[in-house]
């Protein structure tokens, strides 16, 4: 027993002997406590062979550095950690590595965590000019990764875009004056429990092998008892199949509680523009309107649900897949509830499904953002802010979205008189605005200074769509052709047409003059 000791005590040396040795002539840069959700994680200090705060100079691959990391919390969970480092890689780095080496390193980072994390406990992420990038907790070897791009995308959690805070980056830069107390408490840090890694790691050996050895023992009994074999075969068969029922009960049981959740939350949306509805209807009686209450909240519920069926087009052409969420094979229904007021602004923002992915929430609630700015409200809409549903279906295999009909008209709208030239032309003149908004002129043809005339004439249908797009008076200069098409693929998709309307067409002229 204690040569065992003696020979894991030596091994732990080796490492610990190993792993400074190349910071030992590194400087103290830079330190910062990282908070989230007002809970202080860790103190960091990043180690350099002089002070610098030149982005470009800390991420060289030709010098020695090295991130210091020392737990502040009193207990930080695999789950935690797991959440905390996707988010901040993926905000921080949008060069994503494809290669496989890269991808195995950093979901190996981010789930290496056997058991919690506690105070006092230190990791430390290494890189050895022109060598490798390593990354040990409290002494023990965790992973080793060739090259100088692992270190340089967790060094980015700290200095990158958006790092915790610009006083934390500021900090770790050394743009700020360094905090002597915590100086002192990295620099003078013992790992408080080392081995941990180790200790994880050969419990999962040691498991490993004692299930080897039960496997021979059981291959050896067959030999000499196949009967008992059998009867030990179908024993261990019956036990892992109630495992595997366990299992599948629990997480049914999981799936059933997000449904009812998110059931629950639909039904409350649901009640609430039920609500808008009436209340709406009412203010409008209340206002000297004659038609009868039936007929007021059939056409206020129209409205609202034109309303959320333009806001959730804008919405499925405005989404793109997070390339992290993509790394991490993230994917699932979103489903966003959310008000909306005159002023086109989002508020009482709520996801229906808590278990879904923050970089998948996170895109939907930012197209909703840009959605909402696109759309024309129904001036008819009585009230200030309305209640509103949208949903995206992110499938790594691809799925499309599940097609949402236009709302039908009510036959008191549908019946309806006015002057509909008037109204025609009200929607020619804003989409025509709202197509040459987005006309750009080509930085090519700037520079050659080229002008001319482009006319064109589009079409769109009932619901908004471009059915067409023709050139009515085409440039000799091509890239002008293709800068007004681009100007109407931007502006898409369209509010629907005033009611009654199947098909509208005009025509947009645009000069490209310097």
């Amino acid at each position: 027993m204690w040569i065992k000791k003696l020979l894991a005590s030596l091994a732990l040396l080796s490492v610990l002997l190993t792993a400074p040795s190349q910071a030992a002539d590194l400087e103290l840069n830079g330190v910062a406590v990282y908070s989230y959700l007002t809970r202080e994680y860790y103190l960091g200090g990043l180690y350099l062979p002089k002070r610098s705060d030149d982005p470009k100079y800390i991420r060289s691959d030709a010098i020695n550095k090295r991130m210091q990391l020392v737990v502040r919390v009193s207990s930080w969970s695999p789950r935690r950690w797991t959440d905390i480092w996707q988010n901040n890689l993926a905000i921080n780095n949008d060069d994503l590595d494809p290669s496989p080496q890269m991808q195995d390193a950093l979901i190996k980072f981010t789930g290496f965590l056997r058991s919690d994390l506690k105070q006092g406990d230190q990791l430390d992420v290494l890189y050895q000019a022109n060598g490798n990038s390593r990354v040990l907790l409290n002494g023990d070897l965790v992973l080793e990764v060739a090259g100088v791009d692992f270190f340089n995308y967790m060094v980015n959690t700290w200095i990158g875009k958006l790092p915790p805070t610009r006083e934390f980056r500021q900090q770790i830069l050394g743009q700020e004056t360094t905090n002597e107390q915590f100086r002192a408490a990295l620099l003078g840090h013992k790992a408080a429990r080392p081995g941990l890694y180790a200790g994880w790691m050969n419990a999962e050996k040691s498991a490993a092998q004692a299930a080897a050895r039960a496997a021979d023992a059981e291959r050896e009994q067959a030999r000499q008892a196949r009967l008992e074999q059998q009867r030990q075969q179908e024993l261990a068969k019956s036990r892992s199949e109630d495992r595997q029922q366990e299992e599948e009960e629990e997480e049914r049981q999981t799936r059933l509680a997000a449904e009812k959740l998110a059931k629950e939350r639909a039904e409350q949306q649901k009640k609430q523009q039920e609500l808008a509805v009436k209340t709406q209807a009412e203010k409008l009686a209340r206002e000297g309107n004659q038609n009868a209450a039936k007929t007021l909240a059939d056409e206020q519920r129209y409205y609202l649900q034109m309303l959320q069926w333009q806001i959730q087009r804008q919405v499925e052409s405005t989404v793109a897949y997070p390339a992290w969420a993509k790394q991490f094979n993230q994917e699932g229904l979103v489903e966003l509830d959310f008000h909306i007021n005159r002023r086109q602004e989002l508020s009482k923002i709520q996801v229906r499904n808590d278990s879904i992915s923050n970089l998948l929430t996170n895109e939907v609630q930012r197209a909703a953002n840009a959605a909402v700015s696109k759309v024309t409200l129904p001036p008819q809409l009585a009230g200030d802010s309305w209640p509103v549903s949208v949903r995206y279906q992110f499938s790594l295999k691809g799925s499309t979205q599940n097609d949402t009909a236009m709302p039908t008209t009510p036959s008191s709208l549908a019946k309806a008189g006015g002057n509909e030239e008037l109204k025609q032309q009200d929607y020619r003149n804003n989409q025509s605005a709202r197509i040459l908004s987005q006309v750009q002129y080509p930085p090519g043809a700037r520079v050659l200074k080229k002008q001319d005339k482009v006319k064109i004439e589009v079409s769109i249908n009932a619901e908004g769509s471009v059915t067409a797009v023709r050139e009515v008076q085409a440039s000799k200069h091509r890239e002008f052709n293709q800068a007004m098409q681009a100007a109407v693929k931007a502006a898409e998709p369209f509010p629907p047409l005033p009611v009654g309307l199947k098909t509208i067409t005009f025509s947009i002229e645009h000069e490209f003059k310097l």
